[in-house]
């Protein structure tokens, strides 16, 4: 006879399995730093402005227990079988903007300060421009994209960073 205790374990190891074959049909290699959602939506908690929104940031990754972070919530730690990537769909990934670091200005005494302001446009209809000319959708689409995590391990491994933020 199992305690309630074990039964409730392996009832969540076996969700967990089932929830990463039926959902996902693959697992994804998720690392530090990639924009992800739950499966299972009815896992998202309001964050302190109460909006129920489902995308969260990785903050780290502990073996199978993964803390997801976002800003004006608290820190959520949650199997990795949970959550899975977000998709290239306009809905899912609409509070996703591209926020590139800008370079200092060099300014001589006298001249004013140039000031650079944040665009919080939508990542796919930003303004930024790849090699050759190629828009982010053209980019996106040449290489088989399909959720937001493989742009931006592709953007991390050629350019050292993702520049990719959460806007909620």
């Amino acid at each position: 006879m199992r305690t309630p205790e074990q039964s409730l374990r392996l009832w969540s190891a076996f969700r967990c399995y089932l929830g990463v074959f039926v959902y996902t049909r693959r697992m994804f290699n998720f690392e530090v730093k990639d924009i992800v959602r739950f499966v299972d939506e009815t896992k998202v908690r309001p964050d302190y402005l109460h909006n129920f929104v489902n995308i969260y940031q990785i903050h780290r990754i502990d073996g199978e227990k993964i803390t997801l972070q976002r800003d004006y919530a608290e820190d959520i730690i949650v199997n990795r079988c949970d959550i899975t990537g977000v998709p290239m769909d306009g809905k899912d990934d609409r509070f996703i903007y591209f926020d590139p670091i800008i370079m200092a200005s060099i300014v001589m005494p006298g001249d004013p300060v140039p000031v650079h302001n944040r665009d919080y446009t939508y990542y796919l209809d930003a303004n930024v421009t790849f090699p050759h000319n190629k828009t982010m959708r053209d980019f996106i689409e040449e290489n088989g994209f399909k959720y937001v995590h493989e742009l931006q391990h592709y953007l991390r491994e050629h350019y050292q960073t993702d520049d990719l933020k959460i806007n909620i």
